[in-house]
């Protein structure tokens, strides 16, 4: 039932299919050039979607302009249009969109999230506009130490 609900959005980044990735790479020179070590990268033709094809393998769906392929067959748009229409649960979302999917099923004013997440929250921005929406708020989740009275006697003796 959320693969059908989740198609929408698909179909829509089906439409260009490598603008989301693009931006995503934008992200990643702006974040390399703070000093940064981008979570996401997205090469030459990679999209942000994977197509279950009939062996039972997931596989990146590339965009050479004209056709999608993965390692093992080419694809139409109007052929994943159809997938998508027949069974949606074959067509998923990639790191790049799956959280802009997520938001777009149960849009979320903030997003509790650990270190990485907010590595790669921090490149999706665009990709969320792309999609009409609004990236949430990236909170970091909390971060607990734990130490027994014993232990932290001894590092403190330790200077440590």
């Amino acid at each position: 039932a959320l693969a059908r609900r989740m198609a929408p959005t698909l179909a829509r980044e089906l439409e260009d299919p490598l603008a989301g990735p693009a931006l995503v790479e934008d992200a990643a020179a702006r974040l390399s050039a703070a000093g940064y070590e981008p979570q996401l990268r997205r090469p030459a033709g990679a999209t942000n979607l994977f197509v279950e094809e009939e062996d039972g393998g997931r596989r990146l769906l590339r965009f050479g302009g004209r056709r999608f392929a993965t390692e093992t067959r080419e694809y139409t748009r109007e052929d994943l249009l159809d997938l998508l229409a027949a069974d949606p649960s074959r067509l998923t979302p990639a790191a790049g969109l799956r959280p802009v999917v997520q938001d777009a099923l149960l849009p979320t004013l903030a997003f509790v999230v650990g270190p990485g997440e907010i590595a790669y929250g921090a490149q999706l921005g665009g990709v969320y506009g792309l999609h009409g929406l609004r990236q949430p708020l990236l909170w970091p989740r909390l971060s607990v130490t734990w130490l027994e009275p014993n232990v932290a006697r001894l590092l403190s003796r330790l200077g440590a």
